[in-house]
């Protein structure tokens, strides 16, 4: 499940016909799809449809804090650039060697600013509706993409919150699949532009009513102990910062009071991404699902049905043992980059009823 096995490039008419054929042979009688036939995906009336605020809006919350920094940075420094040498001239600098770092700026200035701009065109026109038991979905500017979903095909379901998005409590929804999200320019297997907890719900409730009650179930920061569990790999990483931290200041003595810093900062960027980590993530184990809060800075909630878990692996360190708590991965068939959902740690007792629903 890690690439699309076949790619058929066709004329729009023959895809359609294509498409239609392999979903009939999906379906136990092909009775319901002759009825889908007649009604053209351009003329079908969607459950939901994006305007172009709805569209800047998720743009805004869809920005990546780090391409805005590497924005931000690349910007101030051919400013630097241009601004030193209308000072002070080309006196001994070369002609080239500045063009040449004007050149690498400017090249990602425009990658971070692409990632920036694709996340208010990337979804233009987007449009979903569910018949029976299928979703429908399209979208795009540059390129037109239709996706249509047997429901009993999805796998799982993602909620997830920006920086920004989790301040002003708004959420974009995504789903699990195999074949949704394999091509490298769609990581996202899209199901629902950012929107307010409210208004997602809604959207929920008549897309997929299967995850509703899911999505409602309340869901646990992790254990106390899991603070404990984590010292550790803390100290490990600490003791490692500080062998390099000395071993470049024995060999560079000038730059002990830099060294000192960076290796500080180090670990105290260590520590601060524990204490964002601790904030963010949590699970909750519910009748139909296992929910799983993963993330720093932005937060992604997944509601994975027990029925479409392959297997999960479980770990813990002699602390973590000590104090009743686990942590793993939990396996699904889906694009490589979903296929690994990491579960936070939580009790060890909780393992007996997620064993006992995938193998009822």
């Amino acid at each position: 499940a890690n690439k699309t096995d076949v790619t058929i490039v066709l004329k729009k008419k023959d895809a359609q016909s294509l498409r239609q054929y392999l979903m009939d042979l999906m379906e136990a009688s092909g009775e319901e799809s002759i009825k889908e036939r007649k009604a053209d995906a351009e003329q079908m009336q969607y459950d939901v449809e994006a305007s172009l605020g709805d569209m800047i809006v998720h743009g805004l919350f869809s920005i990546n804090l780090f391409s805005l920094l590497v924005l931000l940075g690349c910007a101030v420094g051919m400013a630097e650039v241009v601004s030193d040498t209308l000072g002070q001239g080309f006196a001994g600098k070369s002609i080239m060697g500045i063009l040449a770092s004007i050149l690498v700026m400017a090249t990602v200035f425009m990658s971070a600013l692409w990632d920036i701009i694709k996340g208010f065109v990337k979804y233009y026109d987007f449009k979903v509706k569910r018949i029976e038991d299928r979703l429908y979905i399209r979208y795009g500017f540059l390129k037109k993409v239709n996706y249509t979903i047997p429901v009993d095909k999805i796998n799982a379901l993602k909620l997830t919150q920006s920086l920004l998005g989790r301040m002003s409590h708004r959420y974009m929804a995504e789903i699990v699949n195999v074949g949704m999200g394999d091509d490298e320019a769609e990581k996202q297997s899209f199901l629902l532009l950012y929107s307010k907890k409210e208004v997602l719900d809604a959207k929920l409730h008549s897309l997929l009513p299967e995850f509703e009650e899911a999505v409602r179930t309340p869901v646990s920061r992790q254990p106390k102990g899991t603070l404990a569990a984590w010292m550790m790999p803390l100290l490990a990483y600490c003791a490692a910062v500080a062998g390099v931290a000395g071993t470049l200041a024995e060999l560079l003595p000038r730059y002990r009071g830099w060294i000192g810093a960076g290796m500080a900062g180090l670990i105290a960027l260590a520590i601060f991404l524990m204490a964002l980590r601790y904030a963010t993530a949590g699970f909750a184990v519910g009748k139909e699902c296992v929910i799983l809060a993963n993330g720093y800075f932005r937060r992604c909630l997944s509601y994975v049905s027990y029925e479409k878990i392959q297997h999960v692996q479980l770990e813990q360190n002699f602390i973590a043992k000590r104090m009743g708590i686990q942590k793993g991965s939990l396996y699904l068939l889906a694009s490589a980059d979903s296929r690994v959902q990491g579960i936070p740690y939580f009790p060890k007792k909780e393992v007996d009823i997620i064993k006992s629903n995938m193998i009822s």
